[in-house]
């Protein structure tokens, strides 16, 4: 069971003050739609799950209208997040573990790959401990540059 319904304890609304209001613009209708889908992936039943939503997640908020590459992608997610050149970096050879490492005449051993291409699961490639550190990476890649679309979620999103 992944939902419940229970009584309101009684939470004052009215004082929660900073929350960022999303607008109604074209990027703000992909954060909400972003939101919707990372809601999906928190409420997943296994990590590989979880895992597969949250990547899928990052291609939709670097291209929420056409398919592209993770090479890409993670140039994209890696200029949200990334605060020098060396964590952009450090950000571009983290995203070949989580996709694909190695190339097409090389073993390839990403995360992703195994996954989606190998019928793998992220539970017998890493232990409790990795799994919880690459999770808990996604969401942040996620939360950075989600905070950063709903600051111009009034605008198109050509701008």
């Amino acid at each position: 069971m992944t939902h419940a319904v229970v009584s309101g304890l009684g939470l004052d609304m009215y004082s929660v003050q900073g929350l960022p209001v999303i607008g109604t613009g074209e990027v703000g209708h992909i954060c909400r739609h972003a939101l919707r889908l990372l809601t999906a992936a928190m409420e997943a039943n296994t990590e590989t799950s979880k895992f597969v939503q949250l990547i899928s997640l990052l291609d939709y908020l670097a291209y929420p209208d056409e398919f592209r590459g993770m090479t890409d992608v993670k140039k994209i997610i890696g200029r949200h997040v990334a605060k020098s050149r060396a964590e952009y970096d450090e950000i571009g050879t983290y995203f070949r573990y989580l996709t694909s490492e190695g190339s097409k005449s090389e073993s390839n051993n990403g995360l992703r790959h195994n996954i989606v291409h190998l019928g793998r699961r992220l539970e017998d490639l890493t232990d409790a401990k990795a799994r919880k550190a690459v999770l808990m990476r996604l969401y942040q890649f996620i939360g950075i540059t989600l905070e950063h679309l709903i600051k111009h979620s009034s605008a198109p999103w050509s701008e």
